[in-house]
């Protein structure tokens, strides 16, 4: 769990997500996963230039028109945070892994994320999802994800 708060600082700068100069609030990490004193800042809400919500500026978590939601595409425009890297189908075809590689300036550290897909019927629904510890290389990846995804494992993946 982390804990920060608003400093009272403002000011005008381009959203991470968007890229539209909006309104900034300076926020300050009191504790949790960064130092103590680390700060950065956070957009104001605000519409995207396609019109919808920017993810940028926070959104509610009900709302459906947002501006690259978490794991998703805009509605409006299609934009992503990610563009999938790979794909590797177990062979009986009920499941898959899909790596995906963070593409979006404000996420790109990230590297690469993992989600484990089971096909229900016609479609594939996420299963279970994790990020990297390998931002830098996807074959790095793959090898992690082998620790979460028995058959992965096992599988020849020279011609996946």
């Amino acid at each position: 769990m982390s804990f920060a708060e608003h400093t009272g600082r403002t000011k005008r700068g381009n959203c991470a997500v968007c890229g539209v100069e909006v309104d900034q609030e300076e926020v300050c990490m009191t504790a949790g996963r960064l130092p103590a004193g680390t700060t950065w800042w956070e957009s104001h809400a605000h519409k995207a230039p396609c019109g919808a919500q920017c993810s940028g500026g926070g959104t509610d978590p009900d709302e459906l028109d947002v501006h690259i939601p978490t794991f998703g595409s805009c509605p409006r425009c299609g934009a992503t945070e990610s563009e999938i890297a790979r794909v590797i189908d177990r062979a009986d075809g009920n499941e898959r892994v899909v790596f995906h590689h963070y593409v979006m300036p404000h996420c790109a550290s990230i590297g690469y994320r993992i989600d484990l897909e089971q096909r229900i019927g016609n479609e594939w629904r996420v299963k279970s999802r994790w990020n990297s510890n390998h931002p830098d290389s996807l074959q790095l990846t793959i090898e992690w994800a082998k620790r979460y995804v028995p058959w992965l494992a096992v599988c020849d993946l020279r011609d996946s």
